[in-house]
């Protein structure tokens, strides 16, 4: 088991180390692929931060269409805080942070994305691809609950392409650096995750 473990955080390392090419959208550290169909956005701003979010989704809907699911039915939405926007509401609860709702939607909060953005600009696409994680779960398999693993294991298949240097936020803010290995390393992740 030990070994296991070894071997896919190696190989996590050596697929981390790969680079993004073909950038549309520049925050200071790191690339932002928009690759695919683009995803559409309501209340979608015309700023840094509102195309690293569109372009994190067009490029996380594109690489799971890839894999066969389908995440273009799903609703997009950026609200602002800071505009006194009022959030939408997931079974009596509302998150700052991007987050999927069983009912068919995604909603963030721009504030939040340009202020996890200005720490790091990989803090925000780990939170996308952990809300796309969800939504993969739900679309795939109809589990809206994934464990915990399930969701690292997901985002961490999306999140293969990281440059190597931005490996450590994954491992300070990764749920189960184990689980985002066995992902990184996955070259079937619905299989592999679930």
């Amino acid at each position: 088991m030990r070994y296991r473990v070894a071997r896919a955080l190696s190989a996590a390392l050596l697929v981390a180390a790969a680079t993004l090419t073909g950038c549309t959208v520049t925050v200071p550290g790191t690339a932002v692929l928009a690759t695919g169909q683009p995803i559409v956005v309501e209340n979608l701003s015309a700023d840094t931060y509102g195309k690293l979010s569109a372009d994190t989704l067009t490029d996380a809907a594109g690489y799971w269409h890839s894999h066969g699911v389908d995440l273009y039915g799903i609703r997009y939405r950026q609200w602002d805080s800071r505009r006194g926007d009022t959030p939408p509401l997931c079974q009596h609860s509302s998150y700052r942070y991007p987050a999927f709702c069983a009912d068919g939607w995604m909603a963030w909060d721009h504030a939040w994305v340009s202020t996890a953005a200005g720490k790091n600009s990989l803090i925000p696409r780990m939170y996308f691809a952990s809300a796309v994680a969800r939504a993969v779960a739900f679309t795939a398999w109809g589990d809206d609950r994934p464990a915990v693993r399930t969701v690292a294991c997901l985002s961490g298949a999306y999140l293969s392409g990281v440059n190597k240097s931005d490996f450590p936020v994954i491992r300070t803010y990764g749920q189960d650096i184990v689980a985002y290995a066995r992902g990184m390393a996955s070259t079937d992740p619905l299989n592999d995750c679930r």
